[in-house]
């Protein structure tokens, strides 16, 4: 239910509190100890097509390294099919949430080819390695 506050910064970058997963509520009975704290974010399983898209990120030589995986075709009318050799405009909008802040930082308009030239070059999975 909370987290002592020591290991507060490694159990959060380990393991993310998420919704129904790996969290409890939160009752009038729930007992805390001294110096457990409550974490500012719990997350939820995605729903819907956001559940199409995988996410992995890690900060690797000063700057942050985002990985975003999906199926070209996802099925979904809200997604936009994408075909390999093709390149589309794109967005790119990050919301830095934390307690004392929030930012919402977004690019200018950038090219996404899928295996094709573009500013981002997006590589079929299969191709990687």
């Amino acid at each position: 239910r909370a987290i002592p506050q020591g290991r507060l910064e490694e159990l959060l970058l380990s393991s993310p509190l998420i919704q129904g997963v790996n969290s409890a509520p939160i009752t009038p009975d729930t007992k805390f100890n001294v110096g457990d704290v409550i974490p500012r974010q719990v997350l939820r399983p995605a729903e819907g097509s956001a559940a199409d898209v995988l996410a992995n990120s890690r900060w690797e030589n000063g700057r942050w390294v985002v990985e975003l995986r999906r199926k070209l075709d996802t099925g979904n009318s809200d997604d936009k099919p994408l075909a390999v050799g093709h390149a589309y405009t794109i967005g790119i909008a990050v919301l830095q949430d934390s307690a004392d802040a929030r930012r919402h930082h977004i690019s200018f308009p950038v090219t996404l080819g899928m295996d094709a030239p573009a500013d981002i070059v997006a590589r079929p999975v299969d191709r990687l390695r």
